[in-house]
Formats: C-alpha cells, sequence, structure tokens
C-alpha cells in the first residue's frame, strides 16, 4: 500500500528518520538537515508537528498524542522503529549479508537467490524527487552506494555461474542512477558480454568513455577498459609489471620500504606498513602497486575497503578482507557467521565477544597465510568505524606469520578522529612498524608526470607554473595536465573535490575561506579578520577547521600569515564564489586594507584592485572615503 507523506517537508522528515532505521536522530540534527543555516525560530515545533501527522498517517487508528510503534521518542531526538519487514532497507541489509553468508559457505546458488531477491527491491534513487542540503543527500547518496556494491557483487557472482541475464535488469537501473559509476557500468558491460550481447557491451562502453572525456575529461579507469577488452575477446592481464608506466612516479623510496615488507612476510615473517598524506599525494596508487608486485611473487592479495558514508554497515573493511580470505580457505571457522552478522547490524559487542570475533579473524588469516604469503590492505582507514580500528590493532599486534599489513590514511581532510589517533598509537609500539609519509612531487616528477599523461615534452616553464599551482599535489598535477589550459582555469574535477569539502562548512567560515582566496595564496591573518568581521580568535579557529580540510591555515614560520596549500585550491574557492557575493568580499577586503593600518606601497595596488573588483559598490566606497 503507498501511502501519501504528506507536504514536501513532512516527506522530507519521514525519509531522513527511514533511512537511518532503528538508530535515534536528535531533533537539532534534524533541523541542521532540514534547514541548516535557514531554520525558522519555530523549527522545533514545526518537528513535533510533523512527527504528529506522520504517526497518524502510518497508523490511523492512533489515539491522540499517542506514540504509536513507529515514530519513537529517543532522548532528545526520533527514531523510525522497525518491524520485521516493514522496511525495504532493513531486508535489502538483511538479503546481502545472507547472500555473503550463503557465499562463504559454498552454496553460490542460494547466494546469488538471496542477491536477486535484495537487488528487486529497489526502484530508483533513495530520495529520489527529495531537495535538501548536501549533508542529507549524502545520506541518501550512502544507500545508494550499498546498492551499487551489492549489484556489482551479484554481476560478479552471476556471470560465474553462467546466469548472466539474471541480473541485468538492477544493474541497468544502478548504471541509470549513476552514469559515471566506473565500477558499476563496467560490471553492466562485462554481464552485457557474457549474456551475448556484445553489440549493446561495446555502445555502453563507448558511452560512457564519451561522457568521462566530456564532463571530467578523464579517460575509462582500467576496470572499464578491461571489461571492454574482455568483451572484444583480448587478453587482459590483471597485474602489471613493476616496470609498466603504472609505476607511481617519484615513489621510489617508498616502494623499496614496501618491497622489503613483502619480502619478510615471502620469508614467513610479518610487516606492518601504515602510509599517510594529505588528499591526492597517490596513497591508493602506491598500495595498488604493492600489490600488484606481491600478486607477481605469489602472495595472496586480499583489500578492505572504508566508505565515507552514514549507510556503510560496521566492520565494513574487514567484512571485504574475511569473504576474500575464506575463499582461499577449504573450510570455515565455525561461528564467525554470527558474529560478523551482529557487527554488521551496527552493534558494538562487550569487549569479551570483539575479543573472541578478533582471534578468529586472526585464525583466518594465519591459516590462510600458511599456504601461501598473504598481504592484507585496508585504505582510506581515515573513514573506519572504531570496531574497524580496533580490529586492525588487533591483527597488527598478534603478527601472523607469513603476513604483510598494510594501511592507508589521510593526516587531514578529515582530521584525524580519535579512535584513529589511538589505533596509530597502538600499532607504533610494533617493532617492525614503517611509518610512510607521502610528500609532494619535486619539479622533476612534474614534469615526468605530465609526459606520462599527456605523451608530450612539457616546457620549463610551464612545469615551473604546474608546480607551483598544485604545490607538487600527485591528483592536481594529473587533472590541471589534462586541462585544455594549464596556465588558467580550473578543471572541474578540482572544483568537485574543493566544493565537496566545503560542503560541511557554516556559513561564516565558508565566507572566510572566500575572502581568504580573494586576498591571496598567502594573506596577513590580521586582514583576513578584518575583512571577515571577525575578532582573531575567531578567524584562528575557523583557519583550524580550514586546515583539517587540506585547504588552507596558518603558516609555520609566520604565525601572523595564512597560506592555502595549493594555488589550484584558492583559484577553486574563487571560481566557486557566486558573483554577487563576490563584490562584497572584494569590498570587505578593501574596506579592512583601507582603515589606515596596512602600510602604503603596494597595499595601495592592492586596495585599488579591489575597489575596482568591487564594482559598483568600490566606486561608492571609494568616494565615500574621498569625501
Amino acid at each position: 500500500m503507498e501511502l501519501d507523506a504528506g507536504p514536501r517537508q513532512q516527506a522530507y522528515l519521514l525519509a531522513l528518520l527511514l533511512a537511518r532505521p532503528g538508530r535515534p536522530v536528535s531533533t537539532n540534527e534534524l533541523v541542521d538537515l532540514i534547514w541548516s543555516d535557514d531554520a525558522p525560530a519555530s523549527s522545533l515545533n514545526v518537528i513535533h508537528k510533523y512527527i504528529g501527522s506522520l504517526r497518524h498517517i502510518l497508523e490511523p487508528g492512533l489515539a491522540a498524542r499517542k506514540a504509536g510503534s513507529h515514530l519513537i521518542r529517543r532522548g532528545s531526538g526520533y527514531l523510525f522503529e522497525v518491524g520485521p519487514a516493514v522496511l525495504d532497507l532493513v531486508t535489502f541489509r538483511d538479503l546481502v549479508g545472507r547472500a555473503g553468508a550463503e557465499l562463504a559457505a559454498g552454496r553460490p546458488d542460494a547466494a546469488l537467490e538471496r542477491y536477486q531477491s535484495a537487488l528487486r527491491l529497489w526502484q530508483g534513487p533513495a530520495g529520489d524527487g527529495l531537495t535538501g542540503r548536501p549533508d542529507a543527500m549524502a545520506i541518501f547518496a550512502g544507500l545508494n552506494n550499498e546498492f551499487f556494491d551489492a549489484c556489482v557483487e551479484a554481476a560478479g557472482l552471476a556471470v560465474r555461474m553462467g546466469r548472466p541475464e539474471s541480473v541485468l535488469a538492477p544493474l541497468h537501473l544502478a548504471a541509470s542512477m549513476a552514469p559515471l559509476h566506473e565500477l558499476v557500468q563496467a560490471s553492466l558491460v562485462t554481464t552485457l558480454g557474457a549474456a551475448g550481447r556484445p553489440a549493446q557491451a561495446v555502445s555502453l562502453f563507448g558511452a560512457v568513455r564519451a561522457r568521462l572525456s566530456d564532463e571530467l575529461g578523464i579517460d575509462p579507469g582500467q576496470r572499464l577498459q578491461q571489461a571492454y577488452l574482455r568483451v572484444l575477446n583480448q587478453p587482459v592481464t590483471d597485474a602489471p609489471a613493476p616496470e609498466t608506466p603504472a609505476t607511481p612516479i617519484g615513489r621510489a623510496a617508498e616502494l623499496a620500504v614496501l618491497d622489503r615488507a613483502l619480502a619478510a612476510a615471502t620469508s614467513g615473517g610479518s610487516a606492518l606498513v601504515v602510509v599517510q598524506g594529505e588528499p591526492g599525494a597517490g596513497k591508493t596508487s602506491l598500495l595498488e602497486e604493492a600489490a600488484a608486485r606481491a600478486r607477481k611473487a605469489g602472495a595472496l592479495v586480499v583489500w578492505g575497503r572504508c566508505m565515507d558514508s552514514d549507510g556503510t554497515p560496521a566492520m565494513w573493511p574487514w567484512t571485504q578482507v574475511v569473504g576474500a580470505v575464506l575463499d582461499e580457505l577449504p573450510t570455515a571457522v565455525p561461528g564467525l557467521d554470527r558474529l560478523m552478522g551482529s557487527l554488521g547490524e551496527g552493534g558494538r559487542p562487550d569487549s569479551g565477544a570483539r575479543f573472541r570475533l578478533f582471534e578468529q579473524v586472526v585464525a583466518f588469516i594465519t591459516q590462510a597465510a600458511a599456504g601461501r604469503p598473504i598481504m592484507v590492505v585496508v585504505d582510506d582507514l581515515h573513514w573506519a568505524d572504531p570496531c574497524s580500528l580496533e580490529l586492525f590493532s588487533h591483527l597488527a599486534a598478534s603478527s601472523p606469520a607469513a603476513t604483510v599489513i598494510l594501511g592507508a590514511l589521510r593526516d587531514r581532510a578529515p582530521k584525524p578522529a580519535p579512535a584513529l589517533a589511538r589505533m596509530l598509537a597502538a600499532v607504533a609500539r610494533r617493532p617492525d612498524h614503517r611509518r610512510i609519509r607521502l610528500g609532494p612531487l619535486g619539479p622533476a616528477d612534474v614534469a615526468e608526470l605530465v609526459r606520462r599523461e599527456t605523451g608530450r615534452e612539457p616546457a620549463g616553464d610551464d612545469i615551473r607554473r604546474l608546480h607551483a599551482r598544485t604545490a607538487g599535489n600527485p591528483f592536481l598535477v594529473r587533472e590541471l595536465s589534462r586541462w585544455p589550459d594549464t596556465q588558467a582555469g580550473v578543471p572541474s574535477t578540482v572544483r568537485d573535490v574543493v566544493r565537496d569539502r566545503m560542503a560541511g562548512l557554516d556559513e561564516s567560515t565558508r565566507s572566510l575561506v572566500r575572502t581568504a582566496a580573494l586576498i591571496g595564496e598567502q594573506g596577513d591573518i590580521g586582514l583576513l579578520a578584518r575583512a571577515a568581521g571577525v575578532d582573531v580568535k575567531a578567524c584562528l579557529d575557523r583557519l583550524e577547521v580550514l586546515e583539517g580540510l587540506a585547504l588552507l591555515g596558518p603558516v609555520r614560520t609566520d604565525p601572523y600569515s595564512f597560506r592555502f596549500r595549493h594555488g589550484l585550491v584558492r583559484e577553486s574557492v574563487a571560481a566557486s564564489t557566486p558573483l554577487r557575493q563576490l563584490t562584497r568580499l572584494h569590498l570587505s577586503i578593501a574596506e579592512a586594507l583601507d582603515d589606515g593600518r596596512q602600510a602604503l606601497g603596494s597595499a595601495a595596488e592592492r586596495l585599488a584592485h579591489h575597489l575596482w573588483s568591487a564594482g559598483p559598490l568600490g566606486i561608492h566606497s571609494s568616494s565615500r572615503s574621498a569625501a
């Protein structure tokens, strides 16, 4: 039965609670998700009114002022109480979990049936037709990612079993929801080919390739290209040789550390390496190269990838790792499915149950490593849940023989959480622990990366400008080298990354970073505070937030100055500033320069620039000052 949830905001509130079934959401968070900084004074009363209306829609016979059995008050918030077969999302997650258990138990037919039942529950994007704040829409995007992951897993299983037609319908839906999701598109290309539809597969690849080029200025990734080549019956090698062009540039010393760790595992020992760096430094590329070398040496490589999504199940990276290891074991250790299931539902068992689970995971990996060396790779640890981080520490402390453990995390954006800091401190106590911090590329390495990306020999002046704008960040170098004009403009991919980092900022901090972008790549903190209309302490507090997002921060050698981490980031912030706000910010900077605290000379030129950029507002201000 389909129910009308009422007015748009009321339906939106219900969707937010449904997206987090069984989890209380505070009224303050609901206000932020619905209105953000535009909340009316009566926002709490509005939420209570919506809840009352929704209760009667869900349970028409409910007496007045009764809570009912679905929308329950918890503390200062509300939750949607989930009973059996009440919510498709809960049923979907249960079916996907059961599919994984069936697969681990060696019952692929039953696993595929579970996947099919789960995928049939999806009719379109989560939150379809609703519009909201970026934080809220990210919740729905996380739910969509769960669907995409299940589609990819089901497609791989269906193709291996010779039943590709059974998953084509949900794969087509996923591909229409995420036209630039390369893993989903690669799965659909592969499945169409396996279903005897090579023409459709080739046509789809061409359409996706054209869209990637037009909208992002990039070529298809390796997975999508491999899917295409398989359809064409061309040989594909999964593990490139170390000397292929995919080897990370400028990381010879770091690869040497990883090679020594692999050598320790292949000789029966153990090793632990943690790779840190800013976003775009090349952490994942380094791990992929290490994994390729490990596979060539005969080691089993298993990956766990953490995700930035509220919908990600607890222990998700270890669910992936254990699933991959289980495929290599002749028999399963009893009891693991039950314990993993309890964590996958989002609970947090007592310390004794956690310890038993962790020991069973160690036993799995030890058993697998007895037959061949094993490399466990956990990427994006900065997004891992606390239980996953505890298991990483436990496995590191156990030091299984013939095992190398690799982890990667950002050292900023987001700022490391306490659970992550505890994990890093714990693994640092292991004697064979090695920490790799990926720094920026030098000009020579930037030139080599440009040669690889463009196939052209770059001019010396171009490299100097490129290095200055990107500060040697490999991601920024790669994206800018593909841009038609490397001396002007900002690639859309870079703008998207910067916009995503700014999405969670409050309006005052967002205004401050935009003001800083107009002042310049480096500037005076006092000037920034005056232009932003805040005191210096408040300005420093906001700079700390922005430093954690790898946007800008104080200059360590000059406590009176701020500096953007990359010139290209500053340009992205300035380019994303709305035109109407741009003129007002230029005027604020001009007035701050003109308040008598800045020296003459170059400051006069800067004042003239900002007054001119303020347009008519600047003309009015300069006339008033002259009078």
